[in-house]
C-alpha cells in the first residue's frame, strides 16, 4: 500500500497523541552497550538522535595515516525497537551522513548523504532469577546503501552477532556484549590503497557497562534519572579496525519519553578523539496504531 503524504503526516500526529507506555528506555542511548533484556509484545520504542565525532577514521578499512582530521555527524539517527512474543525484539535503524575530511595529502571532501540501513533481532533466553543473569543474544545485518565514493560508507553488507548478559546488583545494572563482526571488504575506497584481494575483516566485539537504577522517582508522569558508563572495543581486525572507546551519559525519563545525551573519548586505535551524542526516545503501544492506515 502506497503511502501519501498527508496520511503520513496523520500516522505522524496521531503516534505523538498516543498515551505513553510507563517503560524504561530499552535503548541505553548515549552508550552502545545492548540490554539481554527485551521490549514486552507490543511495546514500540521509536528513537531520533545525532551524533559527533572527531577523527573517528570512518568509515571502517580507512588506513592508519591516511587521514589528517575528519568531523562526522549523523543526522537524524532514527531507531525503532519493537517487542514481539515476549521474548523477541525487532531493531531497524537508518541515519544520514555529513562527513568533513582532510588528507594526509592535503586534499580535502565534504559530503553529505544517506547512511545505511540496520536490521537486529535480539531474543531474550533466560530471564534474571536469584544469582543467574538475564542473557541473550542479538544479530543483524548492515545493508550497503551509503555511498563509498563519498566516502559515507563501504557499499559493502556486514554482519553482527553478539552475546548479551544482563544483571541488577544493588543501585547497579551490569550489561555484558561479547560478539563478532564479520565485515564486507570494499577494498580500495576513495584514496584508499586496494584490499580487495585480502578477504573479509572478522573482529571480536565486547561492551562492558554500567546503568544506575532511577536516581528520581519512577512513578508515571514524574521524572527519573538514570547515569550510563561503558567501555567498549573491536579486537583482531586485520586491517587497522581495531578501536577502544569510554562512553558516559544520562537518560531523563517522564512517562515514555526519554531524553538522553552524553559524551565519548578514544582510547585507542581507530577510535575518535572525542563525541558528542543527543537524542531522545518515545514508548507506546504498537496495537494503538492500528487503523491509521485502513
Amino acid at each position: 500500500m502506497r503511502i501519501v503524504p498527508a496520511k503520513l503526516a496523520v500516522a505522524v500526529l496521531a503516534l505523538s497523541m498516543l498515551p505513553a507506555t510507563r517503560l524504561a528506555a530499552q535503548t541505553l542511548r548515549p552508550i552502545d552497550t545492548e540490554t539481554a533484556r527485551v521490549l514486552p509484545s507490543g511495546k514500540t520504542q521509536i528513537s531520533l538522535g545525532t551524533t559527533y565525532l572527531h577523527n573517528r577514521r570512518f568509515p571502517a578499512f580507512t588506513p592508519k595515516g591516511f587521514l589528517a582530521e575528519q568531523d562526522l555527524v549523523t543526522a537524524p539517527e532514527i531507531e525503532l525497537r519493537v517487542g514481539a512474543g515476549d521474548w523477541v525484539e525487532i531493531q531497524l535503524r537508518y541515519e544520514l551522513r555529513y562527513l568533513d575530511e582532510t588528507w594526509a595529502d592535503g586534499d580535502t571532501n565534504d559530503q553529505f548523504g544517506g547512511g545505511d540501513a540496520e536490521i537486529f533481532t535480539k531474543i531474550r533466553f533466560l530471564r534474571e532469577k536469584g544469582w543467574r543473569p538475564a542473557v541473550g543474544a542479538i544479530f543483524g545485518i548492515k545493508l550497503p546503501n551509503a555511498n563509498s565514493s563519498d566516502r559515507l560508507g563501504t557499499d559493502e553488507t556486514d554482519f553482527g552477532l553478539a552475546l548479551l548478559a544482563s544483571k541488577e546488583i544493588g543501585p547497579v545494572d551490569l550489561h555484558l556484549n561479547l560478539g563478532i563482526e564479520i565485515l564486507g571488504n570494499p577494498g580500495p575506497l576513495t584514496g584508499d590503497p586496494d584490499t580487495s584481494g585480502s578477504g573479509q575483516d572478522d573482529p571480536f566485539t565486547w561492551s562492558l557497562a554500567a546503568v544506575s537504577q532511577p536516581l528520581l522517582s519512577e512513578h508515571t508522569g514524574e521524572y527519573s534519572v538514570r547515569a550510563l558508563l561503558s567501555f567498549d572495543g573491536t579486537e583482531g581486525s586485520r586491517f587497522d579496525n581495531d578501536l577502544a572507546t569510554v562512553q558516559g551519559g544520562f537518560q531523563l525519563t517522564r512517562g515514555g519519553w526519554t531524553v538522553y545525551g552524553g559524551a565519548s573519548g578514544g582510547l585507542a586505535g581507530a577510535a575518535e578523539d572525542y563525541g558528542l551524542r543527543f537524542g531522545g526516545t518515545y514508548a507506546f503501544d504498537l496495537e494503538r496504531l492500528a487503523g491509521i492506515f485502513d
